[in-house]
């Protein structure tokens, strides 16, 4: 009830057949493409698809989550044909290969190297899955390439996909999210979408908040969080707001790899509209790494500080102090699988 028919066209539908028109949700600005089709009840069915912001460029966000499903006979059942195809796009971090428990009722799973992207197969309808996390989407460096092998080469189709606007400066922050839900922008009226919170409001201190809009129900949500706190900054101003699409009763274009901006600024066009700015996985990196780096170092001198001085006075150089305390290894907030030398990215 909530989309309109923006066009007053289309074909109608019978217990033949289906129909397309152009829609649009009057409160949040979603543009969407909607399909219906019988499906031998007396509700027919319906998909909907969203349809890019047209004033956003093409790096107005990032993809920072994908999962895509085909079907296993699409790769003649080659899981290690699937591995290898993948493992071209994600580069060198990507292997070895090794074999892991499933999950997302897939019976195995293979993990691809050091980073955090799986490939799963083993039941679910006889289909293949590639998941790829934040982690593994910033080693993608030819989406169009993706596109071609997940849906031209094995016909698959998009379960999951997360767009990243990333706000470093925090001109629009967590309570400015508050207050477009408050005004309707995400949406409003007896369908607007749920919204909760976690995190100090009443009192922040620094550990960092987060408003969630929507849910699965609806197969899309967003979600904005002060993402410098949450790195360990108690004052980092960044600010992430992340728009999330499903597969109920929605369609998930892959060309929204592609567009990440256009399409995550055209699933709340109201509340997102000033994210026209660019994007790119390189200086997200960038950000994390020098905001882990300065929180560590104010960790340790706050925990640390006055027992270095007292060890400089006893052994004499803050040289020999390294000596005796410096370990190989790099500290896990700055493990990246993109980097290989933190201190490169460092200031």
């Amino acid at each position: 009830e909530q989309l309109h028919r923006a066009d007053g066209g289309g074909a109608p539908i019978d217990n033949m057949g289906e129909g397309y028109g152009n829609g649009h949700d009057p409160d949040s600005g979603e543009r969407c493409l909607l399909r219906l089709f019988a499906t031998g009840s007396l509700q027919p069915g319906f998909t909907v698809t969203t349809l890019p912001a047209a004033t956003v460029g093409v790096y107005g966000a990032i993809t920072d989550y994908l999962n895509f499903v085909f079907p296993f006979t699409a790769c003649g059942r080659d899981v290690a044909g699937v591995v290898r195809a993948v493992s071209a796009l994600l580069g060198t971090k990507s292997s070895p290969a090794v074999e892991r428990p499933g999950k997302y009722r897939y019976e195995k799973a293979v993990k691809l190297g050091d980073t955090t992207a799986l490939i799963l197969f083993g039941g679910n309808n006889d289909t293949c899955m590639v998941s790829l996390t934040g982690e593994s989407c910033a080693l993608v460096q030819d989406w169009p390439g993706m596109v071609a092998l997940g849906r031209d080469h094995w016909r698959g189709h998009i379960t999951r996909w997360d767009g990243a606007i990333d706000d470093y400066a925090g001109d629009h922050t967590v309570d400015d999210a508050l207050s477009m839900w408050r005004e309707g922008k995400f949406g409003k009226g007896g369908n607007g979408p749920a919204m909760r919170q976690d995190g100090n409001w009443a009192e922040p201190d620094g550990r960092g908040r987060t408003i969630y809009f929507g849910g699965h129900a609806g197969g899309k949500s967003a979600t904005v969080y002060e993402k410098g706190m949450q790195l360990g900054s108690k004052s980092h101003p960044w600010t992430r707001w992340e728009i999330s699409y499903g597969n109920s009763n929605r369609e998930v274009p892959w060309e929204a790899l592609l567009n990440p901006g256009g399409y995550a600024v055209g699933a709340y066009p109201k509340a997102l509209c000033w994210a026209g700015y660019p994007a790119s996985h390189v200086k997200t990196i960038q950000k994390q790494e020098q905001i882990g780096f300065d929180a560590l170092m104010e960790h340790c001198a706050r925990s640390y500080g006055p027992l270095l001085r007292i060890a400089v006075e006893v052994l004499g150089t803050p040289e020999k102090v390294l000596q005796r305390l410096v370990r190989p290894g790099t500290p896990k907030r700055l493990r990246h699988p993109f980097i290989d030398k933190p201190q490169e990215w460092i200031e």
